[in-house]
Parts: C-alpha cells; sequence; structure tokens
C-alpha cells in the first residue's frame, strides 16, 4: 500500500531538518522518497502523525531515530573511481595547486564526506600513492558518513571480486591482494 500524501509543511519542515543535522541538501525531486521514508519511520517508531514524528525529530528527543532515518534516506551508490573526472581533476589540476601551496609542510589532509562503504576514499587514497609528486608526502584522509553501518564496512576495509573487477589489474595487485 503507498504511503498517503503528507501534509506539505511536514515534508518541507523535515527536509529542512535533515539539512540542518547533516549537512544534506533535500532538493523537492526528493521529497516524494523523503515522504514515504518518513512514513514508515513514523509508524515504526508509533507517531498518530507525521507532524509529531517530526516534532519529536526537532525536538532533539530521538537521536538514535536520526541515524535510522539518515541511514534510510541516504544514497548507497559507490564504487572505486566513480566520477572518474573528479579523479582526474584531483591528480591533474589540485594535486599540483596543492603541492605548490602547501610545499613547506609536505602535508596533506583531506575529507570524504559521504564515504559510504569506503571506495571513494580507497580511490583518493590510490591516487594520492600514486602520484609523483607527493613522493615523501604525508598525507590522510579522513572519511565520514552518515550511516554507520556503511562506516563499519570502510573502516574493514574488504571489498568482493565484484566490487574491485573494473580496476586496472596493477591497481588491484597493489591494493587488493
Amino acid at each position: 500500500m503507498p504511503a498517503p500524501a503528507l501534509p506539505e509543511p511536514s515534508v518541507r519542515q523535515l527536509a529542512q531538518l535533515v539539512e540542518q543535522v547533516s549537512g544534506n541538501v533535500v532538493p523537492e525531486s526528493f521529497f516524494p522518497f523523503l515522504a514515504e521514508v518518513a512514513q514508515e519511520r513514523r509508524v515504526a517508531r508509533g507517531f498518530a502523525n507525521l507532524s509529531d514524528y517530526v516534532k519529536a525529530l526537532a525536538s532533539g528527543r530521538l537521536s538514535e531515530e536520526w541515524r535510522q532515518l539518515l541511514a534510510a534516506i541516504t544514497i548507497k551508490e559507490s564504487s572505486f573511481f566513480r566520477t572518474p573526472q573528479h579523479f582526474e581533476a584531483l591528480k591533474d589540476q589540485i594535486i599540483p595547486l596543492l603541492v605548490q601551496t602547501r610545499h613547506a609542510s609536505r602535508t596533506l589532509r583531506l575529507w570524504s564526506a559521504g564515504c559510504a562503504r569506503g571506495e571513494e576514499p580507497a580511490t583518493l587514497a590510490m591516487v594520492l600513492a600514486e602520484h609523483p609528486l607527493l613522493s615523501g608526502w604525508s598525507w590522510s584522509i579522513l572519511a565520514t558518513d552518515v550511516d554507520e553501518e556503511a562506516l563499519e564496512a570502510a573502516r574493514r576495509g574488504f571489498y568482493s571480486e565484484k566490487a574491485v573487477a573494473a580496476l586496472p589489474a596493477e591497481l588491484k595487485e597493489r591494493y587488493f591482494t
């Protein structure tokens, strides 16, 4: 049975709360999905209506519920070298610029927000480790996500053959054996 239509103010308020709590902007095109998930979570938590559920979330009384809700609405698409043009720009433009501006410290600290199961920060690490301009440099990557289960998978760092299948053989040998 499809979720009933939600009152527009409650959906908008929830979208604003999601942005405040997680930093993730919720576009209007995402409202139907947000409404469906919110209805499921509302029922699971025993709230009579969406307005009461949103008020409880806004009050800060439901910290565990926030974790559940955010895990349910976040996109979990992740793969190595996803959006290759971003990594090409990093390699060809951003790293050379960082080398010029950070040459005195020879240190880089990067943040992978929304890292999911860790494929993006692992890709970032491979790009940094392979870049000749960063030889002898110290670098670190902070990887974060609102989904604790995804973060735990990222911490383990185990990936299936299918997950690494598209990687070049030399990278698979160097980083995944």
